[in-house]
């Protein structure tokens, strides 16, 4: 993947797929790998301006 890149704060990004089929372990490993990337804190974790959890 592109190391040297960083992407803005609230950029977002999304795995689409055919949902009548079943997800290949290896496309969830994928996308285990990009959550684990681009999103390293819960979204029930993360504070907003305000100082409150979402």
């Amino acid at each position: 993947m592109l190391a040297n890149h960083e992407l803005p704060p609230e950029t977002n990004i999304y795995a689409v797929y055919p949902h009548n089929r079943h997800l290949s372990p290896k496309v969830r490993a994928f996308v285990d790998m990009l959550v684990d990337a681009f999103l390293p804190v819960p979204p029930w974790e993360r504070a907003t301006d305000q100082g409150r959890v979402r």
